[in-house]
């Protein structure tokens, strides 16, 4: 039988410098903190045992099955390259693995293999924008590799578009729907609406998995062409044979 490593166990093989003498894992702060630390007084090579950083012992708490059982980490030239994006402190990434866990949307990168994108709302600069965060897992675990502000979100519309047209992975989950519902209410030509396209394909995922909160929110199934052709346009880009309404229902 294979041996069963409790999420601590898992954290130790990767930094055992990470957890306290009580057995409790650190705080990112505490961690970044001996990592600098170690930096100083031993030199960056060996300060390297202090990496990676470890946000969540198990990303099983995401939901997507991919990410089970894995450490959520963070590298140095992840935190730098956040840091200097967003000028963000290592306190301001305490909450990634609490804001992960509120995501309105997780898809796969359908550029990177083997990479997903977490659609999160956060604090940027004093203000609320949506932000997505990508990672990929890694024999370490599940690595954060960037952050980045979604504005306008033609950007981000166009990646949804992509992902669905070749196939990949969509996970909607009940904190989605108030988040389409916001989109949907905005002025077409808002740079914060996403494309009519992804709301209404999105929305029809959504009512099939939380029929009564999208009838609570006035979310309904539209089955549009506008919809469909998704997958039709993307799968032309792509060279893919896959259409949008055969994606994703069946398989969650």
């Amino acid at each position: 039988m294979s041996e069963q490593l409790s999420d601590i166990q898992k954290v130790m093989r990767i930094n055992r410098h990470a957890v306290a003498a009580n057995g409790q894992l650190k705080s990112l702060s505490v961690q970044y903190a001996d990592y600098a630390l170690a930096r100083e007084r031993l030199g960056a090579r060996a300060a390297g045992s202090y990496l990676p950083l470890v946000l969540s012992p198990d990303c099983s708490v995401f939901g997507i099955p991919e990410l089970e059982s894995r450490p959520l980490v963070l590298f140095n030239g992840a935190i730098r390259h956040i840091s200097y994006r967003h000028e963000l402190g290592i306190e301001d990434l305490e909450s990634i693995a609490d804001e992960m866990m509120r995501n309105v949307l997780a898809f796969e990168d359908p550029i990177t293999q083997g990479h997903f994108v977490f659609v999160l709302q956060i604090v940027m600069d004093d203000a609320q924008v949506i932000a997505a965060l990508d990672v990929n897992a890694t024999h370490t675990g599940v690595e954060i590799n960037a952050l980045r502000s979604v504005h306008p979100k033609d950007e981000l519309s166009q990646q949804i578009m992509a992902a669905v047209g070749i196939g990949k992975k969509v996970f909607v989950n009940e904190r989605t729907g108030a988040w389409l519902y916001r989109s949907r209410n905005l002025p077409e030509d808002s740079p914060l609406r996403l494309d009519k396209a992804v709301i209404e394909h999105l929305s029809d995922m959504y009512c099939t998995q939380f029929p009564e909160k999208a009838a609570e929110l006035g979310l309904y199934v539209s089955h549009s062409p506008l919809a469909d052709a998704i997958g039709e346009a993307c799968a032309a880009r792509h060279g893919a044979s896959i259409k949008n309404h055969e994606i994703g229902r069946d398989e969650r």
